[in-house]
Parts: C-alpha cells; sequence; structure tokens
C-alpha cells in the first residue's frame, strides 16, 4: 500500500487533493534519506502507529487518521465508479495474532511505470480499506488476552507495524514489546521486552528480541539469510560498547540464523558478554 501511495504522491497529473492526501500517508513512513532514524524519531512512530491511541500527542495525526482521510478523497474522487477490484491476487500480509513472533513481509518496489487511468486510485482505495482493517487486528491483537480493559499492574502485549521507505523500496517494521506485571515490591524494577522483524531485499527478514530488567539488557539479533547473519555477526561486538556508552548493562548479546521459532539448536553463530 505505501509502495502505492508513494507513486500516487509523486504523479502531477493526479488531482491536488489526493496527491496531499497521499502525501500525508507516505509522511508517516520512517524514511532515513529525509530524517535519519535515532530513539526519538522510533518513539514518535510508534506513538502515532495508529494502534496505542492513549500514546499520541494531542492534536497529533495518526496513521488511522491520516489512512480515513486518503480513503475519504479517494473514495469522493471516484464516486459510482469506487468499487471493489475483480480477482484481487496481491499478497495478504499474514494476520497478526497475539503471542506470535512478529513477523515481516517482503518488501515492495515503487514502480516508475504509468498506471491506466485510474488504476492506481482503484488499487490504493482497496489497499486503504485494508491497511485500516489491519489496524484494527493489531489494535485487537494488543488487548489483554481476557478481553479486561489495559491494566499497569498486569502484563501487556502491544503489537504495531510501522512503515518504511529505503529508497525505492516500501516495507513495514512489525515491533511486538512485551511488558511486565506492576512488581509488588516498589523498587523492583518492571521487565519490558522488544521484538521486532524487517524485510528488505538485499538483506532478507532480520529482526531482534530485547529484554531490559533495569538497566540489565540481553539482545538475539537473528536473519533469515545465511549470509547477512554472517555480516551482523562480524559486527555484533560492537553492540555491547555501543549500548553501554547509553547507560546500559550490556548481558548475553547473541546472533541466531533463521526466525524466531524456527531456530534449529546449536546454530548459535556468536556471543559476546
Amino acid at each position: 500500500m505505501l509502495a502505492d501511495a508513494a507513486k500516487l504522491a509523486a504523479d502531477p497529473t493526479m488531482p491536488q487533493p489526493l496527491r496531499a492526501a497521499a502525501q500525508q500517508v507516505v509522511a508517516q513512513a520512517l524514511d532515513p534519506a529525509r530524517v535519519p532514524v535515532d530513539a526519538v524519531v522510533l518513539r514518535q512512530a510508534v506513538e502515532t502507529a495508529g494502534v496505542l491511541r492513549p500514546l499520541t500527542p494531542l492534536g497529533t495525526p495518526d496513521l488511522s487518521t491520516r489512512l480515513t482521510a486518503l480513503r475519504d478523497v479517494l473514495a469522493r474522487l471516484l464516486g459510482d465508479a469506487a468499487a471493489p477490484l475483480a480477482n484481487d491476487r496481491r499478497r495478504q500480509p499474514s494476520v497478526p495474532v497475539r503471542g506470535d513472533a512478529p513477523h515481516a513481509e517482503r518488501s515492495e518496489m515503487v514502480s516508475l511505470v504509468a498506471d491506466a487511468p485510474g488504476g492506481l486510485a482503484h488499487r490504493l482505495l482497496a489497499e486503504t480499506d485494508g491497511a485500516l482493517s489491519r489496524l484494527k487486528l493489531l489494535q485487537a491483537a494488543s488487548l489483554p488476552a481476557d478481553g479486561r480493559a489495559p491494566d499497569p499492574a498486569r502484563p501487556a502485549e502491544y503489537r504495531v507495524e510501522i512503515p518504511m521507505l529505503l529508497g525505492r523500496e516500501a516495507t513495514t517494521i512489525q515491533f511486538v514489546f512485551d511488558r511486565e506485571a506492576q512488581p509488588q515490591e516498589p523498587r523492583k524494577p518492571r521487565g519490558w521486552r522488544m521484538r521486532f522483524a524487517l524485510n528488505v531485499a538485499a538483506l532478507g527478514e532480520v529482526g531482534a528480541d530485547i529484554s531490559i530488567l533495569g538497566a540489565a539488557t540481553q539482545v538475539t539479533v537473528w536473519a533469515s539469510e545465511t549470509e547477512t547473519a554472517a555480516l551482523i555477526a562480524a559486527m555484533l561486538p560492537e553492540l555491547g560498547p555501543a549500548l553501554a556508552a547509553r547507560g546500559l548493562e550490556p548481558g548475553a548479546i547473541r546472533m541466531r540464523h533463521g526466525r524466531p521459532g524456527s531456530i534449529a539448536p546449536g546454530r548459535l553463530l556468536d556471543s559476546a558478554r
């Protein structure tokens, strides 16, 4: 969907209101070429991803708001022609399910080939509807298993997807944040775990599993491709000092080959302490 929104936003033949709405959706994506991705930028992206509504800064449009605006403009311009596409064979992403490891779908390229008149707008309308439905699935997957309202005293899991542009490549980073229940002892720190997955053409699917208890930090980095795993393993010794420079206490730092849940025993490539 992001690839088509970027293509429409850059198409001077499209109506200006439509281009503006598409540009707002594209602006939601992380784009290292436009703004370097640091901790502040990443936090803002998580807060405005359209899943964690209570954390969205007051008055800040989130992804849901921007997608809804784009959908409204598309539906208004297409009018009676805004019918579902027949024989839509696009790759369908896996459904986000509470408890699953994060999984990143393959990236898509922003095509430079011109579409048939109205074809891009029709396709983008269907994709925008799908993106809004997926946000609802992510919100449902982030609710407590018993359906009760979130409670800071109880453990929680939040699933967030953030769009990202790398040149002409459009992809999505899937994050899963796990929070331990509030400790009964006031001075005992609460444990957090962050997992993410990213899939880009040059590397394949990569991700990390990061656990933090107080300042103590443990990291497992993984890659689906053998060559990518070896490249990351060679750079892994740099991670410990980088964590320490930010006030964290590096614990076990590991590199594994294979997606979480499918990692074969004995495939540990590197470990630094």
